[in-house]
């Protein structure tokens, strides 16, 4: 069974607002959702490196950020990067796909190097910029995970750089059932 049957319902599951100041983000330019803090477990931090900048995910009990390799999958978090980018460099200097901004995730049945494969696509579905790496793909559709049960919202979470010039991202794939402060799902 491919990707296609278990993914039906891949939705906007994530708003943003450009136009309202957030604290912990650049120029006060993104800003993701508004959800209620209480029962929140984690929260989205601004981080900058010399190699890139975006989101890291912060367990709100302890104040501890987390790697991204390391984030709950049991509570439906996980940071994946994105591969194929380096056939779609135009496509990633779009600001559509700058942290913070939400994706959509598009199962593709009928690629013919491998029927479970993922394309990560701007929200408004108009570029793409690469797929989910096929060991994520195949774990979705081993695993039966998402059939009719949940949602799964995709957003930006940590662009690569090269100067100022995007060379990678990281996607923040996040089931209904995870706890973000500031994040909801429609």
């Amino acid at each position: 069974m491919g990707i296609f049957n278990l993914i039906k319902n891949i939705t906007k599951a994530f708003n943003t607002v450009e136009d309202t100041p957030q604290k912990d983000s650049p120029s006060g330019k993104y800003r993701i959702g508004f959800d209620d803090e209480n029962g929140s477990d984690y929260e989205l931090e601004w981080n900058e490196t010399d190699e890139g900048q975006g989101f890291v995910v912060k367990r709100i009990s302890d104040g501890q950020r987390l790697q991204w390799r390391t984030l709950a999958r049991t509570e439906g978090l996980e940071a994946v990067p994105i591969v194929g980018v380096s056939y779609r460099k135009k496509a990633l200097q779009d600001s559509s796909f700058a942290p913070g901004k939400p994706l959509e995730i598009i199962p593709e049945p009928e690629n013919p190097h491998d029927p479970n494969a993922v394309g990560v696509w701007n929200q408004e579905k108009t570029l793409q910029v690469g797929y989910l790496p096929r060991e994520y793909s195949d774990r979705i559709a081993r695993q039966g995970i998402l059939i009719g049960t949940e949602k799964i919202g995709c957003m930006s979470m940590w662009e690569h750089l090269d100067g100022k010039k995007r060379v990678g991202l990281r996607v923040l794939m996040v089931l209904e059932r995870a706890k973000i402060k500031g994040l909801y799902f429609k």
